[in-house]
């Protein structure tokens, strides 16, 4: 939908910046104060909890110690970077990247600010629509590993015109970006067979997900009835 009132011009790009091994990376002595910033900027919280920010941050600090033991009995702390696995991790380095946007990329010094910024967790889709071409988009790659050694990121540039993001096939067609279903090259073509122990409504919902994402994506009526035909082809080989 957001795709849908973009117009290209002869000069813009269709690019994509990944973070690198997000989770770890997260400075968590900066994310837990910005959380803390957050918290204090937030008139709504005394309505919600009687907690005071200073307390949820020191809440957090506890869920986020990790620690490691080896077989031998030695015990490791993990001293930075928020925690794989741990189902607080996500929250913590969603607001530290949010914070990071907008102190580095949404502002006017930001020289090269694209013209479409959107990221998905660790996923950034992103149109870039300035003179100067690959130099000055390297440039913004530079700003914004620039601005924390250890949040880095890496760069996708489209292809013929096709950008893949998350399960996203972007191509471009006229001034407009035209969305289909994207497969990665090692995607088996393999799903849960109809044969298994699983339980019927397990195996609908397989189908029933699969059916609903290709009609959530897919922008032209050919591509829609490709992939349907797909799911009938796969279904009974």
């Amino acid at each position: 939908k957001m795709l849908k009132g973009v117009k290209l011009s002869k000069n813009s790009r269709l690019v994509s910046f990944d973070v690198k091994a997000l989770y770890p990376s997260i400075p968590v002595k900066k994310a837990l104060e910005v959380v803390r910033q957050k918290l204090e900027e937030d008139e709504t919280l005394p309505e919600r909890t009687p907690w005071s920010p200073a307390q949820i941050v020191e809440l957090l600090e506890i869920c986020l110690e990790t620690h490691f033991k080896t077989i031998d009995g030695r015990i490791f702390t993990q001293s930075d970077g928020t925690p794989i696995g741990k189902s607080i991790s996500g929250p913590i380095a969603g607001i530290y990247l949010n914070w990071f946007e907008e102190q580095f990329i949404y502002i006017d010094r930001c020289k090269h600010k694209p013209t479409l910024w959107v990221r998905m967790r660790d996923d950034v889709f992103i149109i870039w629509d300035h003179d100067g071409g690959e130099e000055k988009l390297q440039e913004l790659l530079s700003h914004v590993n620039g601005q924390e050694k250890r949040i880095q990121f890496t760069m996708e540039r489209e292809k013929n015109g096709v950008l893949a993001f998350l399960d996203l096939k972007m191509e471009r067609v006229g001034e407009e970006v035209v969305t289909s279903v994207n497969r990665k090259e090692t995607h088996t073509f393999w799903y849960l067979h109809w044969g298994s122990n699983h339980s019927k409504k397990t195996k609908l919902g397989v189908m029933k997900c699969l059916i609903h994402r290709t009609h959530r994506l897919c922008d032209r009526e050919e591509d829609l009835r490709w992939e349907l035909g797909f799911f009938s082809r796969t279904s009974s080989s």
